[in-house]
């Protein structure tokens, strides 16, 4: 009888046994098959063509990862603004952030070369990443933190409020009004070009423009369509002038805790989003300017003389920026001065 009880004592022994390590082996495969789960702030609206490229980065890590990654998106400012991306970035309080320069340099002066107007082509997209990428890579690292990739951001444009009532053509229009910019260097470019700069966060530009809390927006086109700014400001100039430099940033630990599979994963998300952006820019375009024409606005394009007038105002700025943009803001003028 003993021994009958010591059998089936094993037995239930072996069974529970098995039947534990069955559970610790499942719950192995679970948690290998949990995807990673990421955070990505970003201003732009998420209907507009940035705010779309940046979902579709989001869409591709994880497929290119092979579910491994998943990102979580907070668009519209919604989670971080602008003017605090950096440091949440840097501190981890979200894993990928986009950046606009002029809320970098305040603490990365090595940057500010970028801020210039005319300092590069904005339509030369891919010779602008060539030339920079390695640069700005480098320079961001300094901060713990992974530069991933530049976003099409295109050229700048003015917009003339209604009791403005024209288009900006030269620097003279703009004396005496006011003008939103962003970032310090863009305020002095409107200082220099007569204009008094107020520097509005993205999501509120709308409601200065329509309250006419300033006269004159000066923002992308990109912008001006995802944000609707054309109803509030119907005089529209696209200009030569290079919009502010933007893209995806990343916090340093928290790449290096992504395997080399993972890391080549999401690089290859990189490209294919600014392929996306690239290729859907022009379409972008021939969009908004049916928009602006069905929608009675005045339009204008400078012409080159009228962009170089605009640039030979600023060149003074490089007097104050070389001092403070250090050796390897040195090497990243002389990548934009390639580009010329």
């Amino acid at each position: 009888m003993r021994k009958q009880v010591k059998v089936w004592v094993r037995g239930v022994m072996s069974l529970l046994i098995g039947f534990f390590t069955v559970l610790l082996v499942l719950a192995s495969i679970c948690q290998a098959q949990a995807p990673l789960v990421l955070r990505f702030s970003y201003a732009p609206p998420a209907t507009g063509l940035q705010g779309r490229g940046y979902e579709f980065f989001a869409k591709t890590v994880n497929e290119e990862s092979g579910g491994q990654i998943e990102i979580k998106t907070f668009p519209a400012g919604s989670l971080i603004s602008d003017s605090q991306i950096l440091d949440a970035v840097a501190k981890g309080t979200v894993d990928f952030g986009h950046f606009a320069i002029p809320y970098v340099t305040p603490t990365i002066k090595e940057l500010t070369p970028l801020e210039v107007p005319g300092a590069y082509p904005g339509d030369r997209y891919y010779d602008l990443d060539r030339v920079t990428h390695p640069i700005v890579e480098k320079i961001f690292a300094k901060y713990g933190i992974k530069y991933l990739g530049l976003d099409d951001a295109s050229t700048i444009s003015f917009l003339g409020i209604k009791k403005f009532g024209k288009v900006v053509t030269s620097p003279i229009d703009l004396k005496g009004q006011t003008v939103r910019a962003s970032g310090k260097w863009g305020g002095e470019a409107v200082m220099m070009w007569g204009g008094s700069p107020i520097m509005i966060p993205l999501a509120d530009v709308p409601i200065a423009l329509g309250r006419g809390t300033v006269s004159v927006g000066y923002i992308g086109w990109v912008l001006n369509n995802s944000l609707k700014l054309y109803e509030a400001a119907p005089y529209v100039t696209f200009t030569g002038l290079q919009e502010v430099y933007r893209g995806i940033i990343m916090n340093e630990r928290a790449w290096k805790k992504l395997n080399a599979s993972q890391q080549e994963a999401l690089l290859r998300a990189v490209k294919k989003w600014m392929t996306f952006m690239n290729q859907n820019l022009s379409a972008e375009l021939k969009k908004f300017e049916k928009i602006l024409k069905d929608a009675g606005n005045t339009v204008h394009q400078l012409t080159k003389a009228q962009n170089d007038e605009f640039k030979k105002v600023t060149e003074p700025l490089w007097e104050k920026i070389i001092p403070i943009a250090g050796a390897d803001g040195m090497e990243l003028i002389k990548a934009l001065r390639t580009l010329k």
